[in-house]
């Protein structure tokens, strides 16, 4: 089961997520969001950890990404589609769609961080490009894993004491529970 935790700000969080399992973190790089890193401290992140798990550059549109964190983050993750992008594209979907990206992220909750059933069929999309996000926490993500079998799972303020407060216990559980080992 493939692992993103989104709304990484800090190095410190980074290197734990890469040391318990994460695969992929989420930089966001939308200035109105309380997970908002800027560049410079992106690049920091980028150099500690870039070896050790993907980086994913994350805002609505492609334009909202400065330059730099394109060079630097394997995968791009907005919500609309862009063809320059399309080889590394994360696309956010919230119904069917006829666009061809890499990855399809799934968040019925539409960003509110509030989990809602997603459709059985998932939107027709193929599953093993599909992550699933929206109000998913340790406590509900292993029942998700098992009812939707998505490649993967992306978690935010569901691992957080507050917007933007990374709680690393609760990334840990998450890691386990969504994986189904104990770390």
């Amino acid at each position: 089961m493939f692992v993103k935790v989104c709304g990484i700000k800090s190095i410190d969080d980074a290197l734990f997520c890469a040391n318990c399992g994460v695969d992929a973190i989420g930089l966001v790089f939308y200035p109105k969001s309380p997970r908002f890193v800027d560049v410079k401290t992106a690049e920091e992140i980028a150099e500690k950890v870039l070896d050790k798990l993907l980086l994913v550059a994350v805002s609505k549109r492609l334009e909202e990404i400065p330059k730099a964190a394109l060079d630097f983050c394997q995968l791009v993750q907005i919500y609309h589609y862009s063809e320059s992008v399309k080889n590394r594209l994360i696309l956010g979907v919230n119904g069917p769609c006829e666009t061809n990206s890499k990855y399809y992220l799934v968040d019925s909750s539409h960003g509110r961080g509030v989990f809602v059933e997603y459709p059985e069929d998932l939107f027709g999309l193929p599953r093993d490009r599909v992550i699933l996000s929206g109000g998913l926490t340790p406590e509900n993500v292993p029942r998700v894993v098992e009812r939707y079998r998505p490649f993967g799972v992306d978690v935010s303020s569901g691992v957080e004491d507050a917007p933007g407060v990374k709680n690393k216990k609760l990334i840990k559980l998450f890691v386990e529970r969504a994986k189904g080992e104990k770390l």
